[in-house]
């Protein structure tokens, strides 16, 4: 067997011992902090590819990572949301050795197409968007409890930081929130004015419908 045989093997047992957990994981209620040291490199690597097919600098980005799908991302600015669905899965073009991740992510990230759709947003709706994760994030509470297979959503503010959360159930408060990002990925791919206005007026209704921590 060789070192770099040896070494990929390693990597792939930690990577698996790090996510794995019991079959009877709960939901999650509140948002984790991000993680800024295992597996860092690589958000960040997904998190340029999905800025620079914008090319502008977000307010808010929010980013999903399916463990067998090509990654993708919301960005919202002030009165428009952007969502970029890479065409590719960075997890499997990149290398696999956490030390090379960002050093190497200019050469992967020029590999990777992304398609992009974005669409007005009423400012207001923006801001209370952005209020609902900045909440969020600032409950995110440390947690042993990680998961295997499933969408890992992270969600992060620049004067807020970063939450995260793994498959949540679709009735917990992390589960409104990746509702939430789905009503925005819906919106991103409208043309028309009135497909955009009653797309506004549901996404208002379903911001009034969170729970108070939420809202």
């Amino acid at each position: 067997m060789t070192s770099n045989h040896h070494e990929k093997i390693i990597i792939r047992l930690l990577l698996i011992s790090g996510y794995c957990t019991s079959t009877a994981l709960s939901a999650q209620e509140t948002l984790v902090p991000c993680d800024t040291e295992f597996l860092s490199g690589y958000y960040k690597g997904v998190d340029l590819i999905i800025d620079q097919a914008i090319n502008q600098e977000p307010e808010i980005s929010l980013t999903v990572i399916p463990s067998f799908f090509p990654e993708d991302g919301i960005r919202l600015m002030s009165n428009r949301v952007y969502y970029v669905q890479l065409k590719s899965s960075f997890w499997e073009q990149a290398r696999f050795l956490e030390s090379g991740w960002v050093k190497r992510a200019t050469k992967t990230v020029k590999k990777i197409k992304t398609e992009s759709f974005n669409a007005s947003l009423d400012p207001i709706l923006v801001d209370r968007i952005k209020l609902t994760y900045k909440n969020a994030i600032a409950k995110a509470k440390e947690t042993d409890q990680f998961g295997l297979d499933g969408v890992t959503y992270r969600f992060s503010i620049p004067d807020a930081g970063c939450g995260e959360t793994w498959s949540p159930e679709k009735s917990s408060p992390n589960g409104q929130l990746a509702a939430l990002y789905d009503l925005l990925v819906s919106h991103s791919k409208l043309t028309t004015h009135d497909d955009i206005h009653k797309s506004e007026k549901s996404i208002k209704e379903f911001l009034n419908t969170l729970s108070p921590t939420e809202s």
